[in-house]
């Protein structure tokens, strides 16, 4: 990933122009360029290692297409008072359990969220896609007879809809994407599952506001960093450990774009704005 003339010219190594502006590796040193590539390399490395398990009791990453339907509101203690019993309390303050995967979680099911919903998870945004993970301490863990650790992703309805189904290749045959911004594709299923798998152990990014979106995954002037939300943290931080899903999606769907011979536009202002030309 060391600099030149090759990182700035689209055309001449396509991906290593797209890393300049996903992880700002402008404004790193050569060597430590080199290091960052090495990260990135491992990680979807890493992604594609990821095989179909024997069953789901073995499986360390599990994924779903049910809406989230699978979690079920927690059951009360015997005598539970009518005032306190869960089903009573505000939505956000409400314990639901997904028993097939031994979690139990505070709040709303992730899918079942509404853009307007001021108490959701995530207001002004209908959730495409959520990681739900076991805890961290075995001790907090709700079904301690499972699998440790493990990952559950729920692909939402809202992405699986007629109208919302989207595929690279169902967008190329429908529009010229020269001139089109790349957010466009934030809504592509296979987007979100790579979004979602970054979240899995042993990767573990994290969604760091502001996450979503090209122009906000571009602008962080520290990609491989974020002090207020880790603290201080040496240079020598892996990739995993900065709001590097949405990066690493990108990343990938870029991946995508150009063996459809689509690429990041080469000009300052259209790059910064997402822009795709033909390559």
């Amino acid at each position: 990933m060391a600099g030149g003339a090759s990182t700035k010219d689209p055309t001449v190594n396509p991906m290593k122009f797209i890393a300049l502006w996903i992880w700002n590796m402008s404004k790193y040193t050569d060597a430590d360029q080199i290091k960052y590539n090495y990260k990135v390399k491992n990680t979807f490395e890493g992604l594609s290692k990821i095989q179909k398990g024997s069953s789901q009791s073995s499986a360390s990453i599990r994924i779903y297409c049910d809406n989230d339907s699978r979690w079920k509101l927690a059951d009360d203690r015997p005598n539970t008072p009518e005032a306190l019993q869960n089903a009573k309390q505000p939505i956000q303050e409400q314990f639901w359990v997904d028993s097939a995967n031994g979690m139990r979680q505070k709040g709303i099911r992730y899918c079942q969220a509404k853009a307007s919903d001021p108490n959701g998870p995530v207001a002004g945004l209908d959730i495409m896609a959520v990681t739900y993970r076991s805890p961290d301490d075995p001790k907090d863990d709700y079904d301690k007879t499972m699998l440790r650790p493990r990952d559950v992703i729920t692909i939402c309805d809202i992405i699986l809809t007629k109208d919302m189904f989207l595929t690279i290749g169902g967008i190329a045959a429908k529009s010229k994407l020269a001139g089109l911004e790349v957010d466009l594709f934030q809504s592509v299923v296979s987007f979100k599952m790579l979004h979602e798998l970054t979240h899995c152990r042993p990767w573990m990014t994290k969604d760091i506001a502001p996450a979503y979106g090209w122009k906000n995954i571009t602008k962080n002037p520290q990609p491989f960093l974020n002090a207020e939300n880790y603290g201080q943290l040496p240079l020598e931080v892996p990739i995993h450990q900065a709001d590097a899903s949405s990066r690493t999606a990108f990343y990938g769907l870029f991946s995508a774009l150009i063996d459809n011979k689509y690429n990041l536009a080469g000009g300052s202002s259209d790059a910064n704005s997402g822009l795709l030309e033909k390559l």
